[in-house]
């Protein structure tokens, strides 16, 4: 075959529209596809081990997760890659229904454009993804983050987390350019736990806790009935409200009060006896336990899709 060779209006028409910069980039993608393409099919033909790329992201309740999905899911194209969407339920982050249906939404997404997802429980999120990644033989794993600067008070990050638990796995970033809209909406959400009703709620039911205490007193009840009385109280106070905060500190509120009225000396926040610290602690520890479990107790209600995806 002869090369064409062009005239100077030519040249310089072809020059004006088509030898362009983004032409040329995008002409070079091409290329340096195509030769990752033959290079791959020549590994796999030869090599007796398994070289496809795996490509990784991670899910999250994040508006800006879809541009990390989309991102993903281009470069599983571009590589004819394994595309698998995880995401990680720690079951300690309590989340809103505004979060949880963008949660939805980017799983939803991921499912659209060909991921196999799929739900991990753990509380190290860092751990259980890596674990995973080596496990499913994922060559590459993309997760967002948010343009901040980090505490000096800090610890490590997922990231740096990852790194370290995988690394033979590349770990790719991708900016969350929105993330200063996302971190105020976060900020507001956690505020939105800490409701005064709840309070009202809390301090009601000690209220109540104590007119108990005093009719069984009055009927010659021992202390340890009167404490019975008030563990009741911080149980029902961790199921019916939001958050630990006020069921941490009706635990406190609790153990004051009733040291306050029941214990001798009357009226005065001493007492006699060495055993109440121990049932400020149990008040404590109650208060948390019944959080907790209330908390998994209402995660099970959603039901499980046949990949592990709550809906």
């Amino acid at each position: 075959m002869l090369g064409k060779i062009y005239k100077t209006e030519q040249a310089k028409r072809a020059l004006d529209n088509f030898f362009t910069e983004e032409n040329l980039v995008a002409l070079r993608e091409i290329a340096l596809r195509k030769v990752a393409d033959q290079i791959n099919q020549n590994d796999y033909k030869t090599s007796p081990y398994f070289t496809k790329e795996h490509i990784l992201v991670c899910l999250s309740a994040s508006p800006t997760n879809e541009k990390v999905i989309r991102t993903v899911a281009r470069m599983a194209d571009a590589f004819h890659a394994t595309f698998t969407a995880v995401y990680v339920d720690d079951e300690s982050d309590e989340m809103d229904d505004v979060s949880r249906q963008q949660l939805k939404v980017n799983i939803r997404l991921a499912e659209e454009l060909n991921a196999q997802v799929s739900l991990l429980y753990g509380d190290d999120i860092a751990l259980q993804l890596s674990e995973y990644a080596k496990i499913s033989n994922v060559s590459k794993i993309v997760i967002g983050r948010s343009i901040r600067k980090r505490s000096l008070f800090k610890g490590q990050s997922i990231i740096d987390q990852m790194s370290e638990f995988a690394p033979m796995i590349d770990i790719y970033v991708i900016p969350d350019q929105a993330s200063s809209y996302y971190h105020r909406r976060s900020s507001i959400i956690q505020k939105e736990y800490f409701q005064w009703k709840d309070g009202f709620v809390a301090f009601g039911i000690i209220a109540l806790a104590t007119v108990v205490g005093a009719i069984f007193a009055e009927q010659g009840f021992s202390e340890s009935n009167i404490i019975v009385v008030y563990l009741l109280g911080v149980l029902f106070i961790s199921i019916l409200t939001r958050g630990r905060i006020w069921s941490s500190l009706a635990s406190v509120v609790s153990v004051l009060v009733f040291n306050y009225f029941f214990t001798q000396p009357q009226f005065s926040l001493q007492a006699y006896d060495t055993g109440y610290p121990f049932t400020f602690l149990f008040m404590f520890i109650a208060a948390f336990v019944t959080k907790d479990t209330d908390h998994k107790t209402q995660a099970k209600r959603y039901s499980v899709g046949e990949e592990g995806i709550p809906y």
